[in-house]
């Protein structure tokens, strides 16, 4: 009935041999220069705004430190009224046991002289009390 002509019918795996693929690259959208430049200086001052903020705002960095230098120097103080502590507590308990020492502020604090004593005043000692 119908015949076709012989055509030269390729099959589908000669069709697709490397020799005759080709490859077409996408289509890239180009970004222009200047929106390049935009982009770019707008990222930096975005960053900066967020670093200077960071470095100057309430509670920021500096904030930070004067807050730990504070902290510093209350812990300097702490040490300094323990240990001082620590030297009045010995000296109390050096007052409570030992009479020498006892006898020796009574006469520096209170100008108490001991039964066997005499109390001599020279002319000078008395012009530099009265003052």
């Amino acid at each position: 009935m119908f015949r076709m002509k012989s055509r030269s019918r390729k099959t589908r795996y000669e069709v697709a041999t490397p020799k005759n693929i080709r490859f077409i690259e996408p289509a890239y959208r180009t970004i222009s220069s200047k929106s390049q430049k935009l982009k770019k200086l707008l990222f930096w001052g975005v960053l900066s705004f967020c670093f200077l903020r960071i470095i100057f705002m309430d509670g920021g960095y500096l904030e930070l430190k004067e807050k730990q230098k504070a902290v510093q120097d209350m812990k300097d103080k702490l040490s300094f009224i323990k240990n001082e502590n620590k030297e009045l507590v010995e000296e109390i308990k050096k007052i409570k046991s030992d009479k020498n020492y006892q006898k020796k502020l009574a006469r520096e604090h209170l100008d108490v002289i001991g039964s066997d004593e005499f109390l001599i005043l020279f002319a000078s000692d008395l012009e530099k009390k009265s003052r």
